[in-house]
C-alpha cells in the first residue's frame, strides 16, 4: 500500500515516489498523519491507521 505523510509536501521526492506507485497500481495514495516522521510526532493517530491497515 502506497503512502505518505499528510503533511509532506508533495513535491518532496518520497512524496511523489509513493503517488507514482500509487497510480502504477491503481490504487489510492494512502495519507498517515503528520509528515515523514509522523509515527513520532502522531504515534496515537499513526498506529490507529497502520491498524487499520495491517
Amino acid at each position: 500500500m502506497p503512502a505518505a505523510g499528510r503533511a509532506t509536501p508533495g513535491h518532496v521526492f518520497d512524496y511523489r515516489c509513493a503517488q507514482e506507485l500509487a497510480a502504477g497500481i491503481g490504487t489510492d495514495l494512502l495519507h498517515f498523519p503528520g509528515g515523514h516522521n509522523g509515527n513520532i510526532t502522531h504515534p496515537k493517530g499513526f498506529a490507529e491507521l497502520l491498524r487499520t491497515v495491517l
